[in-house]
């Protein structure tokens, strides 16, 4: 009979039994001077891994009770190779966010994103604060997943902004910017600074922004980008400047969403129909066209500029 050889690396990690009961604690945030490198890929390919995972829990609850998160904590555990042992870190980071939230798949991706975003605190055996208990300035990642167009006594673009990791990681942030500063913004994540492009392109590119608390709200207040991040907003650039489609016209004045033309400026795919005795293009988010729409814009803005006056 052969001899075998046996050690302690060759036990399972799942195994080990703790010696005495395991008590995470809540990680501190430092303040970053300088924006952290986030790789687009890296995020993507770890959130994916725990979306795969939260997709194999099944239980009869429809929201996220205590016993559901403990499952959910779990099987994170499990696919991010974290000791199942200490399973109350991730517990504890999603305990009093999602408590109560629906488990649908809306919040599998957001849970997914908060962990992804945030392994290196599970890794130290930490537990991710809340954001709105955090008073520091913080860099993260974020994709701009909306924007349209918002009247004031000009017009500018009103973006919203998905935070992919740290702290905040899974914050919808929206903001309103001048079209001058989107290009500014475009020119130093990727886009070229002598060639012509649109406002609008600003949507579904990524970049790290320095988030800030102002007034109670999550602000963007500055921005940088990583190698990864430039490299996405820069085939954006050449989606959107040489139709895959060969389409003659220009991104803005194109009815594809995202799930036609990875180079889209819109989520969604619009359409043709009649609106009150014209044709227009339709969005599934009105009643009515979307020229329609931007009138009306215009009119309540120019309502609420003239009672600014008397």
């Amino acid at each position: 009979m052969g001899k075998t050889s046996f050690s302690n690396s060759n036990i399972h990690i799942f195994d080990i039994v703790e010696d005495s009961p395991f008590c995470p604690v809540e990680a501190d945030i430092s303040l970053d001077i300088d924006p952290p490198k986030f790789s687009v890929p890296r995020l993507a390919s770890s959130r994916a891994k725990i979306q795969r995972a939260l997709r194999e829990i099944d239980v009869p609850e429809t929201k996220i009770t205590p016993r559901v998160c403990e499952e959910i904590s779990k099987q994170i555990c499990l696919a991010v190779s974290y000791p199942i042992s200490r399973f109350k870190v991730l517990y504890d980071s999603l305990y009093p966010e999602y408590i109560g939230k629906p488990l649908d798949e809306s919040t599998k991706y957001l849970i997914a994103t908060k962990i992804s975003g945030n392994l290196d605190i599970i890794k130290e055996n930490k537990v991710i604060p809340l954001w709105e208990n955090i008073n520091l300035p913080i860099w993260a990642p974020v994709e701009i997943i909306k924007q349209e167009i918002f009247y004031t006594t000009f017009p500018c673009l009103e973006i919203q902004a998905f935070v992919t990791a740290g702290v905040a990681a899974g914050l919808f942030i929206r903001q309103r910017i001048s079209r001058k500063f989107a290009k500014h913004m475009l020119r130093e994540t990727g886009y070229p600074r002598f060639k012509p492009f649109t406002s609008e392109e600003i949507f579904n590119t990524k970049f790290t922004s320095n988030l800030m608390k102002i007034r109670g709200r999550t602000k963007m207040v500055a921005f940088s980008s990583s190698s990864s991040q430039e490299k996405h907003n820069k085939q954006l650039y050449k989606i959107r400047h040489a139709c895959p489609l060969k389409l003659p016209v220009e991104c803005r004045n194109c009815l594809n969403g995202l799930d036609r033309c990875p180079g889209a400026v819109h989520a969604e795919t619009y359409t043709i129909q009649d609106c009150d005795g014209h044709r227009g293009i339709f969005s599934k988010r009105y009643a009515v066209c979307l020229k329609c729409v931007e009138r009306e814009k215009m009119k309540r803005a120019m309502e609420m500029l003239e009672r600014k006056k008397i």
